[in-house]
């Protein structure tokens, strides 16, 4: 397993200074071997919610996915990215709200186990190996480097226009692995979406850990977007100018983590 599998924070100056400066405030701890990481459940209001799948190839995919999952469509030499950009006002642990910017990425996996997705009532679950998230909140970015989930602190630039026939959706990491982007274009009427969860597993420090983003009064507009990447991205997504399924979600979120098992 790599570093940055493992939960590892890669070097960014910012967002290695912002969690030495949490720890030191008392807001958070590096979690001693064998302890729990704290708390970690957020409440996110009026949201603009971008997501691409982004389709790619299983060897790709695996250099971020460790051998213990299995890759929805690995059989055939495939995988889907999953790539979020997402704008919120997040409470944490029931603090007051601020808005909050993040990106998310992610792997589409088969789930441990006999699990299955939650086909009932108009509810899905989407299971993604988490390959890496930034966020431009430092105490986001500290519980999720507390819960061993691959983090660190960088701007998170989302914008959404509204529009017939047509809208339109931008997202842009500036990440020291590589800047990365997603732009979608999409129909211009917003319609119900199905309730649902999308949940991401991470195999890092503090254990195995699964992460569920449950998506409420959701509405969406669906259409085409491009993501495009370096570094890190370019080398998940083979490169750039690739032309995925995505969608706007407007959403509440309510995202609980979870210790499934606790690292030794």
């Amino acid at each position: 397993m790599s570093e940055k599998s493992a939960g590892i924070l890669p070097s960014c100056a910012r967002g290695g200074v912002a969690i030495l400066f949490l720890f030191a405030a008392g807001l958070g701890a590096p979690p001693a071997a064998a302890a729990a990481p704290p708390p970690y459940r957020y409440d996110a209001t009026h949201c603009n919610n971008s997501y691409y799948f982004v389709p790619t190839t299983a060897a790709r995919a695996r250099a971020e996915v460790p051998a213990q999952f299995g890759i929805l469509g690995e059989e055939a030499g495939l995988a889907i990215v999953g790539v979020l950009f997402i704008t919120c006002d997040v409470s944490l642990n029931d603090g007051p709200p601020e808005r909050t910017s993040w990106s998310d990425v992610g792997v589409l996996i088969v789930p441990p186990g006999d699990l299955v997705g939650d086909l009932l009532g108009g509810s899905i679950t989407i299971h993604a190996y988490r390959a890496w998230s930034v966020a431009d909140r430092d105490e986001m970015v500290a519980l999720n480097a507390a819960w061993g989930i691959d983090t660190r602190e960088v701007d998170v630039d989302t914008a959404y226009a509204p529009g017939l026939p047509v809208a339109t959706s931008v997202g842009y990491v500036d990440d020291c692995d590589g800047a990365y982007g997603g732009q979608g274009v999409f129909e211009g009427i917003v319609h119900p979406g199905a309730p649902g969860v999308v949940t991401w597993w991470t195999a890092g420090s503090a254990g195995l850990v699964r992460f569920d983003q449950a998506y409420t009064n959701d509405t969406e507009q669906c259409g085409v977007g491009a993501v495009t990447g370096e570094g890190r991205m370019g080398a998940l997504i083979g490169g750039s100018g690739l032309g995925p399924h995505g969608c706007v979600v407007f959403a509440d979120l309510i995202g609980t983590a979870m210790l499934v098992e606790q690292a030794p």
